[in-house]
């Protein structure tokens, strides 16, 4: 249904210049000080004007801050109709998905998509530029579930894994088969990175679908470093996977080694004085 033509409306608002223009910096600063759902004289919208453009990082910008895409301007037309007419497939894809998934990042946009390739790939200046520019911290790639800071630290890029954490990235996100960010980390034997997602509040024992921890993956592979910095920071010596076996009789099976007198020493110090190890 149209909107009526004796309606007061602005001509146009600040936001939807910056809609229609893509830009997201200025909509990301004028979004709480503007009626998001402010209409022009031709009933159109910021989101219509962002769906039209194409430029789905603003379009979830504004769905964040309650834009409405029932809205419908003049000619009958509300965002999605505008996206889909235009072609521009990831603004329909949001639009498409505009419950909880869609407003909490999980909906991939072209500019999620090159974050996702930037952190594997180590290019902190790129991934900075793409999260200024709207590309969401949280992305998830479909098949794998891998989000920017479990891309980071399954290669090991210490400066963008602190670069997302600073961005509130969440590390206790999950990916495909259970793993956590710090499972990546640990198997890598990146105590560094290891360290920076504990101090940043990851769980220091997370479960795989498997039932393996860190503490189980670095006693698997001594990493002696890897083990010192979960130890330090509460990884458990008591935990066991589903065939009974703590991270102490890991590092046994695998060779013992340095790894298994440091994972002893740690075991003499619990309650029962080391008896995990005897």
């Amino acid at each position: 249904m149209g909107v009526g033509v004796n309606d007061t409306r602005p001509e146009v608002t600040e936001l939807m210049i910056a809609a229609s223009r893509g830009d997201y910096p200025t909509a990301e600063r004028l979004v709480n000080a503007c009626a998001v759902n402010a209409r022009d004289q031709f009933g159109n919208t910021a989101l219509i004007y962002a769906a039209a453009g194409g430029h789905a990082e603003v379009l979830r910008l504004l769905l964040r801050a309650g834009a409405d895409p029932a809205l419908r301007n003049e000619a009958d037309a509300d965002a999605l109709e505008r996206a889909t007419s235009a072609g521009h497939g990831d603004a329909a894809a949001l639009l498409l998905s505009v419950g909880s998934a869609a407003l909490q990042g999980r909906v991939l946009t072209g500019a999620d998509r090159r974050l996702l390739e930037a952190c594997w790939d180590g290019d902190c200046g790129g991934a900075e530029e793409l999260i200024a520019c709207g590309a969401s911290d949280e992305a998830r790639d479909p098949g794998s579930g891998w989000t920017p800071l479990v891309a980071a630290c399954a290669r090991g890029h210490a400066r963008l894994v602190v670069l997302l954490l600073s961005r509130g990235a969440d590390p206790e996100a999950r990916v495909a088969g259970g793993r956590a960010a710090l499972h990546f980390a640990s198997e890598l034997g990146d105590a560094g990175v290891v360290e920076l997602l504990l101090a940043g509040g990851a769980d220091p024992d997370p479960r795989d679908y498997a039932g393996v921890t860190p503490l189980m993956m670095a006693a698997r592979d001594s990493s002696e470093e890897v083990i010192r910095a979960l130890v330090a920071r509460g990884s458990s010596l008591a935990l066991t996977n589903p065939s009974g076996e703590s991270a102490t009789d890991i590092a046994r099976l695998a060779g013992g080694g340095r790894a298994l007198d440091l994972l002893l020493s740690h075991s003499s110090l619990l309650p029962g004085g080391g008896e995990e190890g005897g």
